[in-house]
């Protein structure tokens, strides 16, 4: 039993690692979509880091119950290595494509409400 929690618990170490990296890449990819000023990239570092603060807080308290040792920093660290050279910039790609492609979405949708409102606006101003 003391094993398996043992396991458990860098388990949760490394998947946080993994999971913080996940989640900085899709807040660097949604940073450079939206490109905002310096004011508002400081602020969104702070959110960034404070919601990962609360994620690796949660997790920690989940694997072993909040106790801070080497191995979950180790845990940490390696899930963030896996993540860096396996997933990080196939995950960077696929969210720039997948933004890109509903931001077009979304604009040509708005294009569209916007011919549409103008052509009834035109046809009800003839009348």
């Amino acid at each position: 039993d003391a094993i398996s929690a043992q396991l458990f618990a860098i388990s949760i170490t490394i998947l946080s690692g993994f999971l913080l990296g996940l989640f900085f890449d899709l807040y660097r990819v949604l940073r450079a979509l939206w490109r905002p000023g310096p004011l508002w990239t400081r602020v969104g570092d702070l959110l960034f880091w404070l919601f990962a603060l609360c994620l690796l807080f949660s997790l920690l308290l989940l694997g072993n119950w909040g106790q801070m040792r080497l191995y979950v920093v180790l845990g940490w660290a390696l899930g963030l290595l896996i993540y860096n050279r396996l997933l990080s910039r196939k995950i960077i790609a696929i969210c720039f494509t997948l933004f890109s492609a509903t931001h077009h979405s979304f604009v040509q949708l708005g294009r569209g409400f916007y011919l549409f409102w103008a052509a009834i606006c035109r046809r009800l101003h003839r009348k």
